[in-house]
Formats: C-alpha cells, sequence, structure tokens
C-alpha cells in the first residue's frame, strides 16, 4: 500500500502523454483501451467541480475510504456520499457526451 501511495500522482496534475499505467496481464488491445479510457477520464475530470475532482482523486487515486477522507476533509457522511455519487454520475455523463463526439470507423478503412 505504501508502494502504491508514494508512487501515485494526482489526476490533475499530470500530463496526458505522462498517464500511461501498465498492466503486465492484460492483453495489448485491452491495454490500450484502458489507457485511452485513462486518459478519457483524466481529461474530463477537469470539468468536475472542486470537491467532485477531490472526492475522486481520493478515491481512485489513494484508495481512500469514506471514513478516513470525512475525518481528513471535515465532511459529514452525508454530504461525501451525496459528492460521490454526483460526481460518478457526471463522469458517466461527459464520458457518453465525449464518446459522441468521436466519428466511428468505417468497416475496412481506418483514415488518420
Amino acid at each position: 500500500m505504501q508502494a502504491a501511495l508514494e508512487a501515485a500522482v494526482p489526476l490533475d496534475s499530470v500530463e496526458p502523454a505522462h498517464a500511461d499505467v501498465a498492466d503486465m496481464r492484460a492483453e495489448l488491445e485491452t491495454l490500450v483501451i484502458l489507457r485511452e479510457e485513462l486518459r478519457r477520464v483524466q481529461t474530463l475530470a477537469h470539468r468536475l467541480t472542486p470537491d467532485q475532482r477531490l472526492v475522486v482523486a481520493s478515491q481512485v487515486a489513494l484508495q481512500m475510504g469514506a471514513g478516513e477522507f470525512c475525518r481528513l476533509h471535515g465532511w459529514s457522511p452525508e454530504k461525501y456520499r451525496k459528492v460521490a455519487q454526483r460526481a460518478r454520475a457526471r463522469l458517466k455523463q461527459l464520458m457518453v457526451l465525449d464518446a459522441r463526439d468521436v466519428p466511428p470507423v468505417r468497416a475496412g478503412r481506418m483514415d488518420r
């Protein structure tokens, strides 16, 4: 756990080119898809409120539980629950909207 925390980097302080996460167990295609999803989350997270970004970052990067977060930031469990719920819903909505902006690839042809 300590090693993971030392290697953890906040989502909003990383340049997109340096956000690669390697999972040696994943197949290459799966790894590429997961990295792209991580980049999308990183980019879209900037459109969350500061409180929502704080909660998401603490959950994802630090694996911090609700109790520890509330003690550290002086939040009630209810506020934490509501902010986390809204952050997940907003991020999901942003991901759907972002996916609509990507043109579909035609079968047998990939333009760059």
